[in-house]
């Protein structure tokens, strides 16, 4: 058949839904004509009068059906069942209602399941090859919650009524926002006040420590790190570095997180820095009048001989072999080295860090994970890069604590520890947090990162490792206004193209974003979009804390008091 004669896919689907609903539409008026006098005859006598399919269809152009006594209409023997007219047509709306209840709940079922794309969509998925770019609240149920549990993170609302919009438990969680958008008053705060388990927040300033911490003490034990702050708990970098293999381990923390370049000069110098730092720290813990300012002191002064002998007499020969090597490097590459150790241990040179690292004391891993328990971690924004080397230490020591753990018990913590990272870039920039994202769940560790752009991922991480710590996040929340070109750039990506397709089907190509540049830059400060897996996109309302009810009710009245002062 020539080109005019043949049907294109678009228009043989057409047809076959035409016919399709058609023979629909048929099936119904038949199944309602027979429905009709079964529930009249059932509901009066208790019998059921037997009636065909074409003998109830052919009762439907019968003029008695309209009169009093519409059994007239049916054949002989169904007759007596058939009631009369009033009774017959009260049976006649009841079926009707209840067909048409069915009907709906059936159409909304397949609207659920067809707005939805497909990766092998085919022209008879009807909707399904034109999904609703966007979630509403009859196609996001699984995101619907009725309130706060540790095995979700509530992240807004949609609808009227309000209808909590939220990400489970097995989803990590990135958020991407610039200043001012709410990224702390309406997701990092109602997160802490909600969650029911250990967690652990970093954050700029107090405020967030002052809104949550009355709920936090009324769930379990607080500590609240902040060296340069009016109090701060302490901590205890040597705990656990009696054993040589964990000194191994904190040697390389402190380096993860303070790379003075990329370089292969530096690279070697920031390896080396592990090789010294680990018998230091090793010496220092079996010391019991060393602290980790005393470490810093012994790279300042170049101490050997003290740590050499400690080492020497609990016979720590590697540790030992480590510690004299570096001393026996040229003096260019010696000093190389302990510029770079002394860079990581930096703080401890100042007088308000040095008071948080008394021996024993502080929070510890394993008390954090014994209830629901919190750690504050605060830096402000020019202590972060000086403090940056011990945060990432502390939390990478948690996390080990908690994976250790999962290895002995083969469970993990339940209920999950929950890291709230706000300024993840700037105050705990983990250099293996991809590595982390793509494990730290099974072992009841979850992660809600936060960062003001994608630019400043790849700034922090390099594009390679930023493109992973993205995917690896499933749920992502971008929050506000967005301005800036890559993260614009990543939501037009990762939302994709419209499947809607244009009625010219000569005009091949054609394809609008799901969302524009200009939709993005008009969000407000109160909105957000929440792309979760597989489920569709989700624009939804900000809770703030100093307006929701519910949050001011956990915060308590002494902290709403003072937000409102």
């Amino acid at each position: 058949m020539g080109a005019r004669g043949s049907l294109s896919a678009d228009e043989l689907g057409k047809l076959v839904l035409a016919a399709a609903l058609l023979v629909m539409l048929v099936a119904s008026l038949a199944a309602f004509a027979w429905a009709v006098p079964t529930v009249a005859a059932w509901t009066t006598t208790g019998e059921t009068p037997g009636l065909g399919l074409v003998e109830a269809a052919t009762a439907l152009g019968d003029s008695r059906l309209l009169s009093a006594e519409p059994g007239g209409a049916y054949p002989r023997d169904a007759r007596p069942l058939i009631p009369p007219a009033g009774e017959f047509w009260l049976a006649a709306a009841l079926t009707a209602i209840a067909l048409a209840a069915s009907l709906f709940a059936v159409l909304r079922a397949a609207e659920i399941r067809m707005s939805r794309t497909v990766a092998d969509q085919r022209w008879w998925h009807l909707r399904g090859r034109r999904p609703h770019e966007f979630g509403r609240y009859r196609t996001v149920g699984e995101m619907l919650v009725d309130g706060p549990s540790p095995d979700h993170v509530i992240v807004g609302h949609i609808a009227r009524p309000k209808a909590r919009v939220a990400v489970d438990k097995l989803s990590q969680i990135a958020v991407i926002a610039a200043p001012r958008t709410g990224k702390s008053s309406g997701l990092v705060i109602p997160a802490i006040l909600e969650h029911e388990g250990p967690l652990v927040t970093t954050s700029v300033r107090t405020d967030l420590v002052n809104h949550t911490i009355a709920r936090r003490r009324d769930l379990g034990r607080v500590w609240v790190w902040d060296p340069f702050g009016a109090r701060s708990d302490g901590w205890d970098l040597l705990r656990g570095c009696e054993d040589w293999e964990h000194a191994l381990l904190v040697a390389r923390w402190l380096g993860q997180a303070q790379r003075l370049g990329d370089g292969g000069n530096q690279q070697y110098f920031d390896q080396e820095a592990e090789g010294l730092l680990a018998p230091y720290l090793h010496a220092a813990a079996l010391t019991p009048d060393v602290d980790a300012s005393g470490v810093y002191r012994w790279i300042l002064e170049r101490e050997v001989d003290t740590p050499a002998g400690v080492l020497e007499e609990v016979g720590a020969d590697d540790a030992l072999e480590r510690l004299e090597a570096v001393y026996a490097y040229t003096e260019r590459q010696r000093d190389g080295i302990l510029g770079t150790a002394a860079v990581q241990l930096k703080a401890y040179g100042h007088p308000a860090a040095a008071r948080t690292a008394t021996r024993g004391d502080g929070f510890t891993p394993e008390a954090l994970a014994d209830g629901e328990n919190t750690l504050y971690i605060v830096a402000g924004r020019e202590h972060q890069k000086l403090l940056a080397p011990l945060v990432v230490t502390m939390i990478s020591s948690i996390l080990h604590w908690v994976g250790e753990r999962e290895n002995r018990t083969g469970a993990g913590l339940d209920p999950a520890l929950l890291l709230a990272l706000d300024e993840t870039a700037s105050i705990a920039p983990i250099q293996d947090l991809p590595s982390i994202l793509a494990t730290s769940l099974g072992s009841g560790a979850r992660f809600m990162t936060v960062w003001h752009s994608v630019a400043q991922i790849q700034r922090a991480f390099g594009e390679e490792a930023a493109t992973e710590i993205l995917a690896l996040s499933r749920a992502k929340v971008f929050m506000g206004s967005v301005t800036d070109q890559t993260t614009r750039r990543e939501i037009v990506d990762l939302l994709g193209q419209q499947q809607a397709q244009r009625r010219d089907p000569a005009a091949t190509g054609f394809a609008l974003d799901v969302v524009t540049a200009q939709a993005l830059q008009r969000m407000t400060a109160g909105e957000g979009l929440l792309v979760n897996g597989e489920l569709p996109p989700v624009i939804f309302r900000q809770r703030r804390h100093y307006l929701d009810r519910d949050l001011q009710r956990l915060k308590g009245p002494a902290a709403t008091l003072a937000a409102g002062a």
